[in-house]
């Protein structure tokens, strides 16, 4: 049996396209929520909208270079790295607004 980088991408890209949809789902239902009950004044206030910012941005960013990760891998192994750093930078955006809405939360 062989190992081939081309496999781990595909099954790597539909597990992060299933985990993105999952993600959007919910967080399209907690935006929905808020709004028919609009039980927060402010939303910069609530350390929720955060979480649930931070996971937005996160997959919705990140969602197209999943999806054409195997491609980009087979085109050219250097620019596939040059688009990863997007997947970096979101995740660190992702990591940071957790944070603050982890700093939020305590401070209520």
């Amino acid at each position: 049996m062989q190992f081939r980088i081309d496999d781990v991408l595909i099954i790597t890209s539909y597990i992060d396209i299933f985990i993105t949809m999952f993600i959007l789902f919910f967080t399209i239902i907690w935006f929905r929520k808020l709004i028919i009950d609009a039980y927060i004044e402010n939303l910069l206030d609530d350390s929720a909208f955060y979480f649930i910012s931070g996971f937005v941005l996160y997959y919705c960013g990140t969602l197209f270079l999943f999806l054409l990760s195997n491609h980009l891998y087979k085109l050219d192994s250097s620019t596939f790295q040059s688009y990863w750093l997007l997947n970096i930078l979101l995740n660190f955006v992702l990591r940071t607004l957790l944070l603050v809405g982890l700093w939020m939360a305590r401070t209520k």
